[in-house]
């Protein structure tokens, strides 16, 4: 897992039971590259700090998690947003896709987001 910043250290242990999570679904799934969930809390909190995704999420709007299995077996982890109740259950392909879509996830998709939503309009 990567280093994790001072200031989110206390959540550490939570961190490292979503990477055990993902290691235990690669394991079970052997045919699978990629995953989409939900993201924790604490894995917002840590994209705040590390990718600089500082904005708030909108209403309606959830943080999903796309994990990519590299060929040496690490874990490669990106947050994304899609709408609540969007479908985790995905198949290999559209995981692949949403992994690459969730690449370019930031404070402007997150804007672009809540114009679209009516978050904006309501605060």
């Amino acid at each position: 897992m990567s280093a994790i910043p001072p200031a989110i250290a206390h959540l550490r242990s939570v961190l490292d039971a979503c990477h055990q999570g993902d290691v235990r679904f690669f394991r079970r799934r052997g045919d699978r590259q990629h995953r989409v969930r939900l993201a924790g809390s604490s894995e917002l909190a840590l994209a705040r700090h590390v990718a600089g995704i500082t904005d708030p999420v909108p209403a309606g709007i959830r943080a999903f998690v796309g994990v990519k299995r590299v060929p040496d077996g690490r874990l490669h982890r990106v947050i994304g947003f899609w709408p609540e109740g969007s479908e985790v259950d995905l198949p290999e392909q559209a995981a692949a896709a949403a992994y690459l879509d969730f690449l370019k996830h930031d404070n402007a998709k997150l804007r672009t987001l809540a114009e679209g939503s009516g978050a904006s309009r309501r605060r």
